[in-house]
């Protein structure tokens, strides 16, 4: 394997995926390998998942499937396998890796895939600058539901609050940075509370388009709970945690050893 092509450059959502791609550029320049640009001259592809496998949204898996069956080494990284039933996805079988985000992902694939690994989000791997943490602020960040913020009892609760939203900066570490004032994340975005665990603040999270971060919650085993409506968050908000789950947390995130190209088969 020297030369790598990536499907799945995802960086114009926001920095947390551009922080996944910055990521991938780390290790394969690490391990002395060459990014091309075209699938004809790889030896090796990376289909980066991240969040788009999932109702059956499965564009992607089929570049990945056509490419695997010209002759390429295919690996499925770094992605989300929720609520999939599409006919033919039992194909993946033929892809040399599959790497999942999070358990509930990994419960959904394994009857296929039983070989297939877990791997938390790899922003959560790009190395950064920790900032000075002042955890003064209750954070909140964004949310898929494009309605709720027209919700007037949400809007009025959190029209004094900082508003922090990962798609406004250009880069992981000016997010991060912004970030440090946090001494608790409100948000609904999977890549923020990435972020939140890796600075190891406390976050209250909304669930978006597919449980990413439930499925992060129970492989570290601690019960911390995902809102799926409105009224469950304001409860969630008035019932604050024990701090002790959220360091099981940060710690079985934090010990987790990194992906790498030797977890490819």
């Amino acid at each position: 394997m020297k030369n790598i092509f990536i499907i799945g450059n995802h960086s114009n959502w926001h920095c947390g995926s551009k922080a996944v791609i910055e990521y991938l550029y780390c290790i394969i320049k690490k391990n002395k390998l060459k990014l091309v640009d075209n699938s004809q001259d790889a030896d090796c592809v990376l289909v980066n998942g991240e969040g788009s496998l999932h109702h059956n949204g499965n564009d992607k898996f089929f570049k990945a499937l056509s490419l695997k069956r010209k002759g390429k080494k295919v690996h499925l990284i770094n992605s989300v396998w929720q609520n999939m039933n599409f006919r033919g996805m039992e194909d993946i079988k033929e892809l040399d890796t599959v790497c999942v985000r999070e358990l509930i992902s990994y419960n959904e694939i394994k009857h296929i895939r039983p070989d297939a690994k877990i791997f938390t989000d790899l922003s959560y791997f790009l190395p950064i600058k920790k900032p000075k943490m002042q955890r003064n602020e209750t954070v909140v960040g964004g949310f898929f539901i494009r309605d709720f913020s027209r919700d007037s009892e949400w809007v009025n609760f959190t029209e004094e609050l900082r508003h922090i939203n990962i798609k406004h900066y250009s880069s992981w570490q000016d997010y991060i940075e912004a970030l440090s004032v946090a001494k608790l994340l409100i948000s609904g975005f999977h890549h923020e509370i990435i972020a939140a665990i890796k600075l190891r603040i406390p976050f209250i999270a909304y669930r978006g388009n597919t449980d990413k971060v439930l499925g992060i919650i129970q492989r570290a085993e601690v019960n911390i709970p995902v809102a799926t409506t409105p009224k469950e968050l304001f409860f969630n908000m008035k019932s604050p945690v024990d701090e002790k789950e959220y360091d099981k947390l940060y710690n079985f995130v934090a010990a987790e050893r990194p992906f790498n190209f030797a977890d490819l088969n």
